[in-house]
């Protein structure tokens, strides 16, 4: 068994484990002092991208393994032990820059996905561009996603690919009278639901009132049912049946809650899922009411904001006619031009032999 020496070190395969005494581990590459450092010749016969590609191998494990206090001393390690073998150390460190940098964009991505509470652009994929619209996005306070453009195969299959009808694969499903006194039967079957929906009309018509909940129901009640709906679509029986329980479970479709189904289901014979059930049928019975709600705010918003939009425009400038009444004989006195331009009171009537005056009335402010 391998212990802690007493630098506080564990090797083990190539990781060397130190304990900081300051209750975390730390990570460096452990090598065996037999270590011969040589390596693949610039020289020999391989095709440069492959000798390229060992000393790359090299600098990804030193990020992959090493803690930020011996990634710098690994680095080093690696170009002398490369240039001693007859490579540029120029190229060796263009090699671990390009590597360094393509380590942060990926930790950049990660980040993007771990934080889910940004919102998210997604944005189509262009080497060069890409990386630094991500940059100004995060700068923004939204995270990126790149997608690939549409291919001839995604435009053919998006635009003319066939859907199936509805209800027309095995699963679970519920059947809602009319009448609405009960709750919904819930079923399940390995056919197609459609046609189990026609097998429970053809036990009605056919007068088989035992062979299904729903058609023991349509003895007593002529209301009918309305179109049967798809609650989960699955092929495995187990499955099925286990979701059938915990419908009837929800729904209170049982004999003992006065539903119309025969039993409570199979293997779902414990009571404990019964308050999460309660609290999901009441999520879905407000459901319609919260969204009702989000529309008519949604609308008010909408009506506010063109109300805003809307431009201010004044009335046309209307004229009241006046009649020339002829001036007494004798001298007069001139009034003063400061009278003369001064507005009459609110009521008086206009002076004579003054030109028409034009009043515009106020705007209305929206």
């Amino acid at each position: 068994m391998e212990v802690e020496n007493q630098e506080k070190s564990l090797d083990f395969l190539e990781i060397r484990t130190i304990n900081s005494g300051k209750g975390k581990y730390e990570f460096d590459i452990f090598r065996k002092k037999a270590i011969t450092n040589v390596q693949i010749k610039p020289a020999s016969s391989h095709d440069p991208r492959i000798l390229q590609g060992v000393f790359k191998g090299f600098v990804h494990r030193a990020f992959r393994i090493c803690s930020e206090n011996y990634i710098e001393k690994e680095l080093e390690f690696l170009i002398s032990v490369f240039e001693e073998n007859g490579y540029q150390k120029v190229e060796l460190r263009k090699i671990i820059e390009d590597v360094r940098r393509r380590s942060s964009e990926r930790r950049e991505i990660q980040e993007d996905r771990d934080d889910g509470s940004l919102p998210t652009v997604a944005l189509p994929y262009l080497p060069g561009i890409s990386t630094k619209l991500r940059k100004a996005f995060k700068k923004a306070g939204y995270k990126t996603a790149f997608k690939s453009g549409a291919n001839l195969q995604t435009i053919l299959s998006s635009k003319n690919k066939a859907s199936l009808p509805k209800n027309s694969q095995p699963g679970t499903y519920s059947m809602q009278c009319k009448c609405f006194v009960v709750p919904p039967y819930i079923g399940e079957t390995k056919i197609q639901i459609r046609n189990r929906s026609k097998q429970h009309e053809e036990y009605v018509r056919k007068g088989y009132w035992s062979n299904s909940g729903a058609a023991c129901h349509a003895k007593t009640c002529k209301a009918g049912f309305e179109e049967v709906k798809t609650i989960k679509v699955d092929p495995q029986r187990f499955s099925r049946e286990v979701r059938e329980a915990l419908e009837i479970q929800k729904n209170k479709s049982g004999p003992k809650e006065g539903g119309i189904n025969k039993d409570d289901g199979k293997h779902v014979k414990t009571k404990f899922w019964i308050p999460m059930l309660n609290d999901i049928q009441k999520k879905e019975t407000k459901e319609p009411e919260i969204r009702a709600q989000r529309r008519i705010r949604y609308q008010r918003r909408q009506q506010l904001q063109q109300l805003h939009r809307a431009p201010v425009t004044a009335a046309p400038a209307t004229e009241v006619p006046t009649t020339a009444v002829p001036t007494p004989a004798g001298p007069t006195a001139a009034a003063p031009a400061d009278t003369a331009l001064a507005p009459a009171p609110p009521g008086a009537t206009a002076p004579v032999g003054t030109a028409p005056i034009a009043v515009a009335p106020a705007a209305t402010q929206i």
